[in-house]
């Protein structure tokens, strides 16, 4: 079983009740990874969202020139979340960089439960929109910064623009 106080702690789960909590924790599937193992892979069918009960994982994205870290994610955390919006592959792996505890909110069972007009899931909906929107916000105000930085370095204006 999962720790109930790990998983409330999660953000995509803020302001659920001591029963929406009690009713996710039925929902979730316990699964343990070792260190260095693939949780899934970039481009790989999606299954779920992942709960970083225990543990840090690290997350690669592929490029034409390889392979690069974008994050490390540690306890208590989530990934996986596009996927209980969109059906899309993968766009990243996950790698556990030390010995993991997850739980999986499997896809079907989200899915099902939206269906169903539950309260909990539209509630870990809400909260997704949320963290979504934050999360565009600042990958805007990232975007505007390095344009900026770039159009300084094209104009020769600021040699310092490299060290991001």
């Amino acid at each position: 079983m999962l720790n109930h106080n790990i998983v409330k702690r999660i953000d995509i789960f803020k302001g659920l009740s001591k029963e929406n909590l009690a009713e996710l924790m039925q929902w979730l599937q316990r699964i343990e990874v070792a260190p260095m193992e693939l949780v899934f892979k970039e481009g790989s069918q999606p299954n779920g969202l992942y709960l970083l009960c225990s543990g840090q994982v690290a997350v690669v994205k592929s490029t034409a020139k390889g392979k690069i870290r974008l994050a490390d994610l540690e306890a208590p955390s989530f990934f996986g979340e596009i996927s209980l919006l969109i059906n899309t592959r993968r766009s990243s792996t996950i790698r556990a960089q030390t010995k993991c505890l997850l739980g999986l909110l499997p896809l079907e069972t989200f899915h099902q439960k939206i269906e169903e007009k539950n309260m909990t899931a539209l509630l870990i909906c809400v909260n997704l929109a949320r963290l979504l929107g934050e999360r565009l916000i600042y990958a805007d105000k990232t975007i505007a910064e390095l344009s900026s930085r770039m159009k300084r370095m094209k104009a020769g204006q600021d040699y310092r623009a490299m060290n991001i």
